[in-house]
């Protein structure tokens, strides 16, 4: 496994290529000497030390750098809409390439206020290590206010939402959930080796969810069609609220948006967050239930 400056290193060249789209090995040296990384390096790197980074950037994240056809000297990413499908891996470099830019912008930092990583609480280690060796956990795990509870779990896979981290877990009676990282107030592996073939599973669970909860056995995603008004209609095309978000109709100050999604209680929460600029539009039930919530919320303010 590399150390982290070699994968600060890896992230840089591949946050550069991204950027730059193709390079020279002398432009290489270049930027290479401009950046801040250079300086944790004894000196700047020959042709054979680039051809040796770019081999093992494609052996471990099977991202391939290689010259381009009809011009030799420059390298480029080939594969470059590999990177998308890679979460994992475009996660830690994305991680790495922005600590790279915060290192440069040292000299500023009484003038940039950067938001919080995730909470992984210091169980990243030992969940990551017990999904590698497919082996149980036993968790005291917290709701909140009450009590801790143990559970038998198998550890499945790790997402990520609104700065938190959380496990997709089995429990030993068949269901699944996700825990909370920083509800768990204690995690032991045990020697119990579990059975898990069917990795797509995990892959697919969040296909159809807003962010991580999920919805009762048996309920299935709906196709829900928001309006989004004024400005709203940018806001939703530079940040899609689900990856199955389609424009479907334009009007006079507004646009339909449709999402096939389930209709979870943190999807209802993110609508009400805009305010009037966002509207159900369809399915009536889904309509209701946010006419529902907000006449509960208007209620607490109105006079008595």
């Amino acid at each position: 496994m590399a150390n982290t400056k070699i994968i600060r290193k890896y992230a840089w060249v591949v946050d550069l290529l991204q950027r730059r789209k193709r390079l020279t090995l002398k432009e290489f040296n270049l930027e290479w000497d401009r950046s801040s990384l250079s300086e944790c390096f004894s000196k700047t790197p020959n042709r054979k030390v680039w051809y040796t980074c770019f081999d093992e950037i494609g052996s471990i994240y099977g991202i391939i750098i290689t010259p381009e056809r009809n011009r030799s000297s420059y390298w480029h990413i080939a594969n470059p809409e590999d990177l998308r499908g890679r979460n994992v891996q475009e996660w830690m470099l994305s991680s790495v390439a922005f600590r790279n830019l915060l290192e440069e912008c040292l000299d500023m930092h009484n003038r940039i206020e950067i938001e919080g990583f995730p909470s992984e609480n210091g169980m990243l280690k030992i969940v990551t290590k017990a999904m590698r060796e497919y082996k149980k956990l036993k968790v005291a795990y917290r709701i909140y206010d009450r009590k801790p509870k143990i559970h038998v779990v198998e550890p499945l896979r790790i997402k990520t939402y609104e700065h938190r981290f959380y496990v997709l877990c089995r429990y030993e009676t068949g269901q699944c959930h996700t825990l909370a990282f920083d509800r768990i107030v204690d995690a032991v592996m045990l020697k119990e080796h579990f059975n898990y073939s069917d990795d797509l599973f995990a892959q697919l669970y969040f296909e159809h969810c807003y962010g991580v909860m999920v919805p009762p056995p048996g309920e299935v995603p709906i196709d829900i069609v928001i309006r989004a008004k004024g400005d709203a209609k940018c806001y939703l095309m530079d940040k899609p609220l689900h990856k199955s978000q389609r424009i479907i109709k334009e009007g006079d100050g507004y646009a339909d948006f449709m999402i096939h999604i389930f209709a979870t209680n943190d999807f209802f929460g993110a609508i009400m967050q805009q305010g009037d600029r966002l509207e159900i539009v369809s399915p009536e039930n889904v309509r209701n239930k946010i006419k529902e919530k907000l006449g509960k919320a208007y209620h607490q303010y109105a006079p008595a």
